[in-house]
């Protein structure tokens, strides 16, 4: 595995470290787009089958380990240094739904000068781990296989302090071990005990089918986790179209450079966009950048 250090509800213990419902974190400029419109009510619906969806597994335990698969294999990840979670907690406070195969971990700090929590990933061979920063300054980590798909990551979730005052994290990768850190503004008064989370995943997208509406097109939906919500950066929107094909199965070839680029729109506007990306065929064929503002939402306006 070769790294570097580059400038996703359910409860499960791991060591301090629960499971916690996760909001959509990313943040772009106010002018992108909500959800794609309602499709209309008349239409004759046929779907991809359901075993044609994402096949993401929900994480196995085993004292002090969390195993993760996903369309791009699988990872393992343990906390360094803490009690090893409580396997029979764990196993029955799984949930699916919506964030299928999304690890929600958090802590409580009381010591600044105790700030940071690890973990040991188990990686499959040749694959990366690297630290990213999207459009919005916030950083994760990101997972990719050998063939430089998407295998999972590691992202900052609802850090807020006993005032209930946001408090930022930061990430860094040194070799297998990953290593999250409260990282508040200059000057900043903080009220310890703070609650740190992070959200680890296989998916960015939890399920994908494409809909047809005879007489006039099909729409591609898809349903994006919070951590495929807040992995944005501009360099990795290849990487969600790539993604989203992989979801499909069969269905990949309906993701034409006019689906692509209201996805792509969706991806950027993400932090407006917390429910189903809907792709519309029939819509003029235009780049992303055209129809990212309120009014088209990334869809032209009918």
């Amino acid at each position: 595995m070769t790294t570097s250090n580059n400038s996703h509800s359910c409860y499960l213990i791991l060591g301090e470290f629960m499971i916690v419902p996760k909001f959509a974190v990313a943040l772009l400029a106010a002018v992108f787009l909500g959800a794609g419109l309602a499709a209309p009510a008349h239409a004759v619906v046929a779907g991809v089958p359901p075993e044609e969806r994402a096949k993401v597994l929900l994480p196995t335990s085993a004292r002090g380990h969390a195993e993760l698969a996903g369309p791009g294999g699988s990872f393992g990840i343990e906390q360094i240094g803490k009690d090893a979670w409580d396997v029979k907690r764990a196993a029955s406070s799984y949930k699916k739904g919506a964030d299928e195969g999304e690890l929600l971990l958090s802590a409580s700090v009381s010591d600044p000068a105790d700030a940071s929590r690890s973990y040991t990933l188990t990686l499959p061979e040749s694959s990366t781990a690297e630290v990213i920063t999207n459009d919005a300054g916030e950083q994760s980590v990101l997972l990719l296989n050998r063939a430089g798909e998407l295998l999972g990551g590691i992202a900052s979730g609802d850090t807020t302090d006993a005032n209930g005052t946001v408090v930022p994290t930061s990430f860094s990768v040194e070799g297998v071990k990953v290593t999250q850190t409260l990282n508040p503004r200059k000057g900043a008064a903080v009220a310890y005990p703070v609650y740190m989370t992070a959200a680890a995943s296989t998916v960015w997208y939890s399920s994908g089918w494409v809909t047809t509406y005879y007489g006039r097109g099909y729409i591609v939906n898809a349903v994006p986790t919070a951590l495929g919500r807040q992995q944005i950066a501009w360099n990795l929107h290849y990487i969600h179209v790539q993604h989203l094909k992989t979801i499909l199965g069969t269905q990949a070839y309906r993701v034409n450079y006019n689906i692509e680029q209201q996805f792509v729109c969706h991806v950027v506007g993400a932090f407006l966009d917390t429910g189903v990306y809907n792709m519309e065929s029939w819509q003029p064929s235009l780049p992303w950048q055209q129809i990212s503002n309120p009014w088209d939402r990334c869809n032209r306006i009918k």
